[in-house]
């Protein structure tokens, strides 16, 4: 029988410990492949922009899940307080994610739309050269709108790793240093009494 809700529980174990590792790990590559891709030329833009938009909508959905599981894993617990920053920073990544999958669709439908028409119309001048140059201007104010927010994904996604090992971690890590802290002073303590000893059998 399983100890926690089976709404939240994959073979009896939370199941938010073990979404978040594929969501943190599998965000971080979306969005610094969004950098790369935002600094790269138009050809590969309009080849693979698209594929990772559908790709970061995947990646949406598990992070998504990865929130609510971790909802119910702190209202279970009931450590609200410990999880705070965790769960701030893992909601943050979330709505730069949406936004960040918005950023490469738009990137890729007006690139795909800019290659369409120069592939078509040629150099056209007066309005056509007109109207491709705002295109130009939407693609590069897209482009670096897209690649800011991909860069504050990643940012907001090491902050949602490092908070939530701080929260889970932080009070064995102190309590293993302050064991040996006292151990140390024990050995010290039973060093000295030896010595001491050992020195009055010697006056004797």
């Amino acid at each position: 029988m399983s100890i926690v809700p089976a709404v939240w529980a994959i073979s009896g174990l939370p199941a938010h410990p073990l979404l978040v590792h594929g969501a943190t790990v599998l965000v971080m590559l979306a969005a610094i492949a969004a950098i790369v891709l935002m600094l790269w030329n138009a050809a590969w833009r309009r080849k693979f922009a698209g594929p990772l938009a559908v790709i970061s909508l995947a990646l949406l959905v598990l992070t998504q899940l990865t929130v609510i599981t971790g909802e119910q894993l702190v209202d279970y617990t009931g450590e609200e307080e410990e999880m705070h920053d965790h769960a701030e920073a893992g909601e943050m990544t979330r709505n730069l994610l949406i936004l960040m999958t918005l950023g490469l669709a738009a990137v890729a439908f007006v690139d795909r739309k800019e290659g369409a028409a120069a592939a078509a119309a040629g150099v056209r001048a007066g309005s056509g050269a007109a109207t491709s140059d705002r295109r130009s201007l939407l693609s590069s104010a897209l482009r670096l709108g897209t690649g800011v927010v991909a860069l504050a994904t990643v940012g907001y996604d090491i902050k949602a790793g490092h908070s939530g090992a701080y929260a889970v971690w932080h009070e064995e890590l102190a309590g293993g240093a302050s064991e040996s802290d006292e151990a140390g002073e024990s050995e010290g303590a039973g060093e000295a009494g030896e010595g001491a000893e050992a020195t009055k059998e010697g006056g004797s």
